[in-house]
């Protein structure tokens, strides 16, 4: 069952690494349900941390879900979340996020 995964996919998305967090999002993506939209957004508004105190989300990562929620921009959260991320601070994210509003 597609939802149950997801479900457990979202619980162990924080405890995991970056490259197992890229794969989750193009999971996402892939899925297309509406359901992991709240996770991707999330993903993509998490900073890189607190002066290296607090593990924030790698710049991939964050890159990968921009990707995820082109495939939901129908939903209006999702559009307005890249159209943010192309104001980002981190130049590789928002120079992805203004190439992938060019197709959406």
């Amino acid at each position: 069952n597609f939802v149950e995964a997801v479900d457990e996919l979202t619980n162990i998305l924080p405890k995991s690494s970056p490259d197992i967090q890229k794969e989750i999002c193009t999971v996402f993506g892939n899925l297309h349900l509406v359901k992991t939209v709240p996770t991707l957004i999330k993903l993509l508004k998490s900073g890189p941390g607190l002066f290296g105190l607090v593990r924030g989300i790698d710049q991939e990562v964050r890159i990968r879900a921009c990707w995820a929620l082109t495939n939901f921009a129908e939903i209006k959260e999702a559009k307005d979340s890249i159209i943010q991320a192309s104001k980002d601070s981190n130049a590789a994210l928002r120079m992805f996020a203004r190439d992938i509003l060019k197709t959406i």
